[in-house]
């Protein structure tokens, strides 16, 4: 991946009936982890659509595009490293 040496981190922003809850990941040469929250201008902000992005029911430039999520910075370059397309399919069992 061309992201595999990004270093920075981002921040998703879940905004919902008027509250907001935040998650900063520090992303350092591929290597992932949930630290403090704090400012950066790599953000992805939206509501319970950002759910489809961790479960990866469509491609996420689709998702942000349907959805009305926001990206700012470098955060629509990495959606599809961080939350590729999983097009997820449910067994028999559960129809």
């Amino acid at each position: 991946s061309p992201y595999a040496t990004w270093q920075g981190n981002l921040l998703l922003v879940l905004e919902e009936n008027g509250s907001t809850e935040d998650v900063l990941l520090a992303i350092n040469n591929g290597v992932v982890t949930v630290a403090p929250v704090g400012e950066t201008d790599h953000v992805i902000r939206g509501g319970q659509a950002l759910a489809q992005l961790i479960v990866g029911s469509e491609a996420p430039a689709e998702i942000v595009e349907m959805t009305g999520i926001e990206v700012s910075g470098d955060a629509g370059k990495l959606l599809p490293v961080l939350f590729p397309a999983q097009w997820p399919q449910m067994g028999n069992q559960g129809l």
